[in-house]
């Protein structure tokens, strides 16, 4: 390790076996197995972390995509009040719709059938006993929600849901704006951001399923996160569904033409989409509610050979751009890690992010000897972030992303 700290990671079921949500109380199902997992161990770190040449009263937690929505979900729930004392949240937040099953009892049933169930809908304890009689390793193969499954909307098979009933240990019992206003997490400082390229990880899947841009281009409006609010009335919201998608289309593609041969620009989009959009609502719950600062970043340093996600999703495809995780290889030595020139920029690029990301688990402000004046964002606003690329710079949102 470069920096002298104590460095705790840890695993949480995941898959059915961590998201299994079931509405019959008597089943003892009520879904979010993999928060409460989490809950645990920041427990035993707050308990234990002293044994190990750490301070309790002075934790850090972080996370990435489905960590950095964990890192949220943490921020929210009482269950983990004082456990930690600041927080960073990289391409990932519960306000994004993929973070949080809008209808996790029926994805129960979908996924059983997918794994050979049979019997009646609706039967919690039918369902339950036939999913108990699997292999632990077929109930936590990766999930893969079929056509009709995409179609209705669903991005991830298994992830967190809004408890059916209330247990001694419930996560997410409630509506999640109603724990946003109310979240502890409010009152401790944290850094939040992504990658300026996130949607490139969406290539593999778009070559897989073409049909999900052809339906993108078939019907705009399906462009449109799954949170825009709509009248009540259906000929108002699909006239404001054609006016915000003609809107939404015009900003981010222009007159570009977009089609299997020129993909970036719905890549891109999907950057908004799925990560960007969510981040920046978290970022205006936390200038309307925080009390301590919150510092906002976009990881842009593109190397030709050290950004080890572009890679893994695109192949030789896609050479310019930074993925979703690129971020993760200048934090961690990985599998896909090699040995580097100590004069290199990709060198110097892991200095700068290990350096202020310690900073800040260290002083709660990240300012180090690579940056001195990166400003909360009720001093800095919320359209500027700090870009860190080949240098470390103050620079405007896009204004695609200003327009959320």
């Amino acid at each position: 390790m470069m920096e002298d700290v104590v460095l705790v990671t840890f695993n949480y079921r995941i898959s059915m076996i961590g998201f299994l949500s079931l509405c019959d109380p008597s089943v003892q199902v009520p879904g979010n197995a993999g928060l409460k997992d989490q809950v645990l161990a920041l427990k035993w770190v707050k308990a234990n972390i002293e044994l190990f040449g750490g301070d309790s009263n002075n934790i850090c937690v972080f996370g990435e995509s489905a960590g950095g929505a964990s890192v949220h979900y943490m921020l929210s729930t009482e269950r983990t009040r004082n456990l930690f004392h600041k927080a960073i949240c990289q391409s990932g937040s519960f306000l994004h719709e993929w973070a949080l099953s809008q209808d996790a009892i029926e994805l129960s049933y979908l996924l059983a059938c997918r794994k050979g169930y049979k019997g009646p809908k609706g039967n919690d304890k039918v369902i339950l006993k036939f999913l108990q009689s699997l292999p632990a390793e077929k109930l936590v193969e990766i999930d893969e929600l079929d056509v009709v499954a995409r179609h209705k909307g669903y991005v991830f098979a298994s992830v967190p849901t809004i408890e059916p009933y209330e247990s001694e240990d419930s996560i997410i019992t409630k509506p999640l704006w109603e724990f946003i206003r109310a979240a502890w997490g409010n009152d401790i400082p944290l850094i939040i951001g992504g990658t300026s390229f996130e949607g490139l990880y969406m290539y593999p899947i778009l070559k897989k399923y073409p049909d999900i841009l052809e339906r993108f281009l078939r019907k705009p409006g399906k462009l449109l996160p799954n949170d825009v609010p709509l009248e009540d009335n259906k000929k108002k919201s699909a006239t404001l569904l054609e006016k915000l998608s003609t809107t939404l289309t015009k900003e981010h593609f222009g007159d570009m033409k977009v089609d299997r041969e020129n993909i970036l620009p719905i890549l891109d989009y999907f950057s908004y989409r799925l990560l960007w959009h969510g981040l920046h609502r978290f970022l205006r719950v936390r200038l309307k509610y925080a009390t301590k600062p919150t510092y906002q970043y976009v990881f842009d340093f593109d190397s030709p050979t050290f950004n080890h996600h572009r890679e893994l999703f695109c192949g030789g495809d896609i050479t310019k751009g930074v993925s979703h995780a690129d971020d993760l290889s200048y934090l961690f030595y990985s599998f896909y890690s090699k040995k580097l020139d100590h004069n290199s920029i990709e060198f110097l690029t892991i200095q700068r992010m290990i350096k202020m990301w310690i900073t800040f688990a260290r002083t709660s402000n990240p300012n180090c000897e690579y940056v001195s004046d990166w400003e909360d964002i009720r001093k800095a606003g919320i359209y500027k972030w700090l870009n860190i690329g080949n240098e470390l710079k103050f620079v405007d949102m896009p204004k695609i992303f200003q327009a959320q």
